[in-house]
C-alpha cells in the first residue's frame, strides 16, 4: 500500500474518533443536566434513546469517513487499488470499535471536559501506537510494538490494507 493511502487511512480513523465523541458526548451533557432521566422516564424506553444516540454517531462518523474517502479518490486521485466500495464497507467494524469505546468512556466520567479530556488523552497515544504518524515498520522498540495491539487504529488500518490490496 502506498504512503498516500496509508496516510490517508491512518489520519481518516484517528479523526473519526473526535467526531464519534462529540457525538457521544451529548449522552453526557444531557446526564449532566438532568435531562436523561426525563428522556428515560418518559414514554421512549432506554434502548431506543440509546439506539438513537449510536446511530447518530455511527452515521456522523460514517458520513466523515465516506466524504474523506471520496474527496481524497474522486479529487486527489488517491489510489484504493480497486477497493474504495470495500474499504468503505470494511471501515464499520472500525466505527462500532469507537463507538463502543467512547459509551464507555462516557459512563465513566460525569462531566463533558473530563469526557473530552479522556477522550483526548486516549485517541493521540492510540494514533502513535497505531502507525497514524509515522509507519510501525520503523519502530524498533519492543515494548511499543508490543503496545501498538491495545490501538483500535492498527486494527482498522490492517482491515484497510486488506481490502485494498
Amino acid at each position: 500500500m502506498g504512503f498516500r493511502t496509508s496516510t490517508l487511512f491512518g489520519f481518516a480513523l484517528f479523526i473519526v474518533i473526535y467526531t464519534v465523541a462529540n457525538g457521544v458526548n451529548h449522552i453526557v451533557m444531557e446526564r449532566r443536566n438532568g435531562i436523561w432521566n426525563r428522556l428515560t422516564d418518559s414514554s421512549v424506553s432506554k434502548w431506543e434513546v440509546y439506539t438513537a444516540n449510536l446511530a447518530y454517531a455511527f452515521l456522523v462518523g460514517y458520513l466523515q469517513i465516506v466524504l474523506v474517502f471520496c474527496i481524497f479518490y474522486f479529487g486527489v486521485g488517491v489510489e484504493f487499488y480497486g477497493g474504495f466500495v470495500a474499504s468503505l464497507i470494511a471501515v464499520i467494524p472500525y466505527l462500532l470499535c469507537i463507538i463502543a469505546l467512547s459509551i464507555f468512556i462516557a459512563s465513566i466520567t460525569n462531566t463533558p471536559s473530563k469526557f473530552n479530556t479522556v477522550m483526548a488523552c486516549i485517541a493521540v497515544p492510540f494514533a502513535m501506537l497505531g502507525g497514524t504518524y509515522w509507519p510501525l515498520e520503523i519502530v524498533s522498540s519492543k515494548v511499543i510494538l508490543a503496545l501498538f495491539y491495545i490501538s483500535p487504529i492498527i486494527y482498522g488500518l490492517e482491515i484497510l490494507k486488506g481490502v485494498t490490496l
